[in-house]
């Protein structure tokens, strides 16, 4: 009898869950006030030309540019010019080894690239619409085949990646500064003097160049960031006790605050959210 050999399927990426999806077209003035979340969003310019933000990042991004933006991090978009911008935004959960290379990541898509965009928003949203508990079959088979569309278009956009430069707008540099100083010390419970101080500008001009392009207050990102890594030190096992301590809480009840406000979760909860979902 012939041996037959069973080769295991690698799967390198899995779509989990669709969260919201969009095909909107946004005045001219338009400005989005920004958000952080924990799950995975991609935006893309359809028509039109917008400016966004990524962390310390500034893009210009125009028709066909195509940005990912990882969990935690904090992004905003708005229209660059004086006229209307048309944009295509889907936000999910995915998984993978080649998740990491979508990260800090901006795709120039070609012209059927930007159609297959299209179609998979839309068909994202239809997922989403559909109700799961009175129309099954439909939900099956229309997420199905998203998931199949997403993950072949994820993999395909990784073949010819176009990576762009941060725009060089004004005072653009200036903000990725503070930011990455901020990062830097991301263990320390800062003051707005001492971030100025820091990245050699009056505590007036921080403030003035970073209102240009995050619409939080300088300490309320700077927390931001020490949450962020507090989930980091989280995860590798390190007690809430220990986290506050090494990021410069004044205490682990005011961490508990501070934590929660930021996701939703206390320090506890996040952790069985994280066994849960292993």
């Amino acid at each position: 009898m012939y041996a037959f050999k069973f080769r295991p399927i690698v799967r390198v990426l899995q779509l989990r869950s669709l969260i919201t999806s969009f095909d909107v077209v946004r005045p001219k003035g338009y400005f989005f006030s920004g958000e952080m979340h924990n799950f995975w969003e991609a935006v893309c310019v359809a028509e039109g030309t917008a400016t966004a933000t990524a962390d310390g990042r500034v893009y210009t991004l125009k028709s066909g540019d195509l940005l990912f933006h990882k969990p935690m991090e904090f992004h905003r978009i708005g229209a660059a010019e004086d006229k209307p911008v048309r944009l295509l935004i889907l936000s999910f959960e995915a998984d993978g080894e080649i998740m990491d290379r979508f990260q800090n990541g901006l795709f120039k898509l070609d012209r059927f690239k930007l159609y297959r965009f299209t179609a998979l928003c839309h068909h994202a949203e239809t997922v989403i619409r559909t109700n799961r508990e009175t129309d099954g079959q439909k939900y099956a088979l229309e997420s199905t085949r998203t998931a199949a569309e997403f993950e072949q278009f994820m993999l395909d956009v990784l073949k010819d990646r176009s990576q762009k430069t941060h725009e060089d707008a004004r005072y653009a540099d200036t903000y990725r500064e503070i930011v990455e100083f901020m990062e830097a010390h991301c263990h320390e419970n800062l003051s707005v003097s001492a971030i100025a101080k820091g990245c050699n500008l009056s505590a007036s001009n921080l403030k003035r160049v970073f209102k240009i392009f995050c619409d939080r207050g300088v300490i309320e990102y700077h927390n931001s960031l020490r949450i962020r890594k507090a989930m980091e030190l989280l995860q590798k096992g390190q007690t809430a006790a220990v986290v506050s301590d090494a990021l410069g809480f004044s205490d682990v009840s005011y961490f508990y605050v501070a934590f929660k406000r930021e996701t939703g979760l206390t320090p506890r909860g996040y952790i069985r959210n994280l066994q849960d979902s292993t």
